[in-house]
């Protein structure tokens, strides 16, 4: 099972994520949930590190995956800030649907996880957030 965890801050910003483990939906090399998570991930390194200067901490190997952004608000200008937390929210979705199709092979854990529909706040994200919580909740 893969393990996805997304933290954010006091002030709403999503401020670091990572995955472990493989998703065992398939043997390693054929596992699409797998390659899924891990191109969602990944394209959002890639991005933030592109669009911030400096760029964030990170760590990729095998079956693990970590990035932290600074914690300070005003490390990077608004614009910049905004563009980060776009790119996570967009991963973030994403990835909701992909553990709604595969509960079995992803967990995904939200710190303070009632309390992040406030920060997703696009209409087609409010359905799959509330789909997803009513589904976590259930589990």
């Amino acid at each position: 099972m893969t393990e996805i965890f997304f933290i954010r801050d006091t002030a709403g910003r999503i401020t670091s994520f990572s995955a472990k483990g493989h998703s065992g939906f398939a043997p390693k090399g054929d596992d699409i949930v797998c390659a899924a998570v891990s191109a969602l991930l990944q394209a959002a390194v890639f991005s933030l590190s592109i669009i911030c200067v400096p760029a964030p901490q990170y760590s990729i190997s095998s079956a693990n995956l970590s990035c932290c952004l600074p914690t300070d608000p005003q490390f990077y200008s608004e614009e910049t800030e905004q563009e980060i937390q776009t790119i996570l929210k967009h991963t973030l979705i994403a990835l909701m649907n992909i553990t709604l199709s595969h509960p079995s092979n992803l967990t995904l854990h939200l710190n303070d996880p009632l309390h992040w529909q406030e920060l997703l706040t696009a209409e087609n994200s409010d359905q799959v957030l509330r789909t997803f919580m009513h589904a976590s909740v259930n589990q």
